[in-house]
């Protein structure tokens, strides 16, 4: 079990945190930078309609940081859980945080196209 301290053990963890941080750290630059791109909006957009309505939106600072704080929560999480399974291998939390940072690059998207009120 990688639980144990041993050097293993912590090679396991520290690649899973790592992995983790990076995820977390991409989709941060990518709030920062959207932030700056979109100062002149109060309220962003967090959910569409089908017919391309907004649902509701949420402070700026709020909106951008959503997506990386779940992401936070969620990929240290699993980090953890996989630390002390023994053979583990990182696929499943690469995929998740790519997701992450796919589903924030959506959202940035559809913000750009989205008129400025």
């Amino acid at each position: 079990m990688h639980g144990d301290g041993s050097i293993a053990g912590r090679l396991v963890t520290m690649t899973g945190f790592s992995i983790a941080a990076i995820g977390v750290l991409i989709l941060a630059l990518m709030s920062i930078m959207a932030n700056r791109k979109f100062r002149d909006r109060d309220r962003l957009p967090m959910q569409w309609s089908l017919n391309r309505t907004v649902n509701w939106s949420a402070p700026r600072h709020i909106a951008l940081a959503f997506t990386p704080l779940l992401a936070t929560v969620v990929l240290f999480t699993i980090a953890n859980v996989l630390a002390s399974k023994p053979d583990t291998e990182f696929w499943t939390l690469i995929v998740i945080a790519l997701a992450f940072v796919g589903a924030h690059l959506l959202h940035l998207h559809l913000l750009e196209k989205w008129p400025a009120d």
